[in-house]
């Protein structure tokens, strides 16, 4: 079908993928350079070639199939026009990235030819630039989606081994590299993780919360390979000359991720020879030292955070909270304190940099300080009052609490028409908001959300960020039941609006699962007067199934006995559900293996703050 371009092109690297909504402007732009001769960089495929493989990536991501039948059939097809140049065309810039696309709804029989053409070239292919990608897909499908195939797992553990085997030649090659992270991501089951690393937009990522990786259910095999490669990689002469390139860093950061997720000791023991080889007084301006603190922060245990925060952070906290790369390592120092004393000690040092820290737009770091105030229940008064004076300047007493810490006292430009400058809310200030309703006395923010006018209240709940806000003041254990259904009576006229709203339905929820039968009432008397319009909603309809709304219309006192028992059912199925629960517990024998490794110092449950 070709031949090979010269080495000229080696060193082009694909840019990382972007979501099927991007993809048709991908799809644009390789028609565009077809018409003008240029048929991708790598592997050079005449013009048949490459007009085929992109209109299957058409049809692909049109998704245009009759049923997965069809579908299948379609794929299987494709990859059949591959045969005997599998690894050719994986060195076609734009195959490459069709052939990424469909592998993972390929059949067994065609993943297993792939692979097997894939395995005489594995070390050619995992320093290519483009081939490279397919192999880390195979990687990933044969580890996850088709896992249960004995022939492909056992190409997988073969093809691991071998990658993993010649560490000392791949870790340096940025391709080769990039193949390993993936290796661990799948030998760990995090490949989820993975991949949304790679596809999270700037900006898109909440940076507050703990980042726990989704993972699959284990093999012994996979285990044992990672394991064994663990023993080899840490005592390897040149480990601690890693951690001065950015590719090589990357390396060790995934390492100890991944090792987290199979054995928190293991990831320990890296991050101890990882901090050996850092010095105390970095450059806070050096990204690949700053990301290796932060991955080792993320697996440390309370004596070794105490270590680290002694060695690299003491006396530079100040520094840190206004240096527009470092503030981000603070953040994460903030977020992963789990001793009180440790955490008052930097509280007391970057709370007097909250006003420099507001005017650069580093309000993570204030979130972050929130939610351990939270967790770790001290100096939530003092971050209150902080807070308020941060915000309320003089003069500005009339304007709510609320309303001044959602938008950050951000002022926004008007629109043409006028619109849409009332309540236009700051993702951080609505995280502070949710934080502190979950502080022992959020007596500021209770008051707050009461006192603000009806029409402003109502467009907070059915804002996207601010949802979560009233979402959180139903579902905080520390607002009294008074003050929640003093709101609830305050939002008693536009309970219609809430449920016929995709936002202000979350609210509903939360409403409802917090109500007694009394408030539930309110709620259903409410919808009911406008069932039509509630059940005719997209989201309503919804809402009006599971309150049954129509059996309250036609008899409210029968729909308040059968709430009553609902309710009385519920809790019983809890209770019985949570007793087996425990003696299952109790009766369980500990597996030797799980006895091997103590378990580490269980850290601070963090609340939910998915916008």
């Amino acid at each position: 079908m070709g031949h090979h371009v010269g080495a000229g092109n080696s060193d082009q690297k694909r840019k990382p993928r972007r979501k099927s909504g991007q993809k048709s402007r991908f799809i644009q732009k390789a028609k565009k350079f077809g018409t003008q001769g240029k048929l991708g960089h790598g592997y050079e495929v005449d013009s048949a070639t490459y007009q085929y493989f992109l209109h299957v990536l058409e049809l692909f991501v049109k998704n245009d199939f009759a049923d997965d039948d069809e579908k299948a059939a379609f794929i299987k097809n494709s990859l059949e026009q591959a045969n005997g140049e599998e690894v050719n065309l994986a060195k076609n810039q734009m195959i490459s990235r069709v052939l990424e696309n469909i592998l993972h709804c390929a059949d067994e029989e065609s993943l297993l030819k792939f692979c097997n053409a894939f395995t005489p070239a594995l070390r050619v292919i995992c320093a290519d630039p483009f081939a490279s990608h397919v192999l880390e897909k195979l990687l990933e499908v044969t580890s996850t989606v088709r896992a249960d195939s004995a022939d492909l797992s056992e190409w997988f553990q073969k093809t691991s081994k071998f990658i993993l085997n010649n560490y000392t030649e791949f870790v340096f090659d940025k391709f080769a590299n990039a193949v390993m992270r993936r290796v661990f991501h799948c030998l760990s089951g995090t490949v989820d993780q993975s991949l949304k690393n790679l596809n999270a937009k700037k900006g898109k990522k909440l940076l507050t919360t703990k980042e726990k990786p989704v993972v699959h259910k284990l093999k012994k095999e996979n285990v044992e390979i990672f394991k064994d490669f663990y023993h080899q990689f840490l005592n390897w002469h040149q480990f601690n000359d890693l951690l001065a390139e950015v590719h090589t860093s990357s390396l060790v950061q995934v390492f100890m991720q991944c090792l987290q997720a199979i054995d928190g000791e293991l990831a320990y023991q890296v991050a101890v020879q990882t901090l050996k080889a850092i010095d105390s007084k970095f450059d806070m301006g050096n990204l690949t030292t700053l990301f290796t603190l932060e991955s080792c922060i993320q697996v440390t245990n309370d004596a070794l955070y105490e270590f680290m925060y002694d060695k690299f952070f003491k006396g530079k906290l100040d520094q840190m909270a206004v240096h527009p790369k470092a503030q981000h390592t603070l953040r994460k120092l903030v977020t992963y304190c789990s001793t009180k004393e440790t955490f008052e000690d930097i509280f007391d040092a970057i709370e007097g940099t909250f006003d420099e820290v507001l005017k650069l737009e580093h309000t993570n770091i204030i979130v972050a300080c929130a939610e351990t105030c939270k967790a770790l229940n001290t100096r939530q008064a003092e971050f209150v009052k902080r807070i308020k004076s941060l915000l309320m300047k003089e003069g500005s007493e009339e304007t709510s609490f609320v309303e001044v810490v959602a938008k950050l006292n951000k002022t926004f430009t008007p629109r043409e028409d006028g619109t849409g400058t009332t309540f236009l809310l700051e993702l951080n200030g609505c995280l502070l908001l949710q934080h502190m309703l979950e502080f022992h006395k959020p007596h500021k923010v209770v008051k707050g959300i009461l006192e603000l006018e009806t029409r402003k209240a109502v467009k907070l709940a059915l804002d996207p960020k601010g949802s979560h806000i009233i979402d959180s003041y139903f579902k905080s254990s520390t607002v009294g039941d008074k003050n929640k259904e003093k709101l609830l009576l305050k939002y008693k006229e536009d309970l219609v609006d809430f449920a016929c709203s995709k936002f202000g339905s979350r609210v509903l929820d939360s409403m409802w699962a917090w109500g007694s039968i009394k408030q539930k009432g309110i709620i259903a008397a409410s919808l009911s007067e406008k069932l039509a319009k509630v059940s005719a909603n997209e989201f309503g309809k919804f809402q009006s199934e599971r309150m049954a709304l129509h059996s309250y219309k036609r008899d409210p006192k029968k729909w308040e006995e059968f709430q009553a028992s609902s309710g009385k059912r519920k809790a019983e199925i809890e209770e019985f559900t949570a007793a087996i629960s425990s003696m299952a517990n109790e009766e369980a024998p500990v597996k030797e293996e799980e006895q091997e490794t103590p378990k580490k110092k269980k850290k601070k449950k963090h609340h939910r703050t998915d916008q």
